[in-house]
């Protein structure tokens, strides 16, 4: 995906928030993150949360290996935003990976919940 004058105004205008090491992590992060959009085709300014989602997923996957909770808790997050969207298939296999990987400690995860109707 080309880099367009939009594109290249608000990334500038993002880094110019940060100096020294700062500015430094910040555009590698920022590269890296453009480059994930190129990857997908997604326009990385029309990119919303479960966008970002899936980033974070895949950054935790990268760096912890693909069975570690802490990418158990960022499928969490993603099979929220999903559901809240209406993308309830989705949703449903990524809450589902998300338990797989991570199970609730007291068997089903409804015993003892307050919010459930005995």
């Amino acid at each position: 995906m080309p880099f367009t004058d939009q594109l290249r105004l608000a990334a500038a205008a993002y880094l110019a928030r940060f100096k020294g090491s700062s500015r430094e992590h910040t555009e590698s992060d920022l590269r890296s993150f453009l480059t994930w959009c190129a990857e997908r085709g997604l326009d990385p300014l029309a990119a919303r949360r479960p966008h970002l989602e899936q980033r974070a997923s895949a950054i935790k996957e990268a760096a912890y290996g693909p069975d570690h909770p802490e990418v158990a808790r960022t499928l969490g997050n993603l099979g929220t935003v999903q559901r809240e969207l209406g993308d309830l298939a989705d949703a449903r296999a990524t809450l589902q990976r998300a338990l797989a990987i991570c199970p609730p400690r007291n068997g089903t995860g409804t015993e003892g919940d307050p919010l459930k109707a005995e």
